[in-house]
């Protein structure tokens, strides 16, 4: 299964979502990068937040904000999801209910979607990047708060290998 088939397999109205590339992160696209070709590890993307801001029942839910597929070097393509947010320790609070919704979105409204999820390596499925700066030391109770719902804080930006 591809990302761009899985997105087009989900629910409304993420099945029309799918972008080329980064396109979908559209200001935040140079914020992820590649040590590769985009052209052979970049799959597409979806502007999550986007695409359900609009729908009522999500209108006021915290929402994860960007999916991305992602072909690594071995292994088959898998679901990467990114969320740029302030990185201080009084935002671990709202990554994890973001991490949360997202995980229960996935699992209802696109199956398939979380098979690829399940499939990116675990430093992968729920990356946090910072939006400036990061004020979140890797031993801080806030930062192992997020680790525990499978959100990895990366920086301020990723690059996949």
């Amino acid at each position: 299964m591809t990302f761009k088939k899985a997105i087009e397999n989900s629910k409304q109205p993420l099945n029309q979502a799918y972008q080329p590339g980064l396109k979908a992160m559209g200001k935040h696209s140079n914020k992820v990068w590649c040590a590769r070709p985009e052209s052979r590890t970049l799959t597409g993307s979806v502007n999550l937040d986007a695409a359900l801001a609009r729908i009522p029942e999500y209108g006021s839910v915290n929402r994860w904000d960007y999916g991305i597929g992602y072909k690594p070097v071995t292994g088959s393509e898998c679901a990467v999801w990114i969320e740029v947010h302030g990185a201080k320790d009084k935002e671990v609070g709202t990554i994890a209910r973001k991490a949360k919704w997202l995980q229960e979105y996935l699992k209802q409204n696109s199956p398939e979607l979380w098979q690829l999820t399940l499939a990116s390596p675990h430093n992968l499925r729920f990356v946090w990047l910072g939006t400036k700066s990061v004020h979140l030391p890797k031993n801080s109770p806030e930062y192992k708060r997020a680790a525990m719902v499978g959100v990895t804080l990366h920086g301020t930006d990723l690059k996949l290998p």
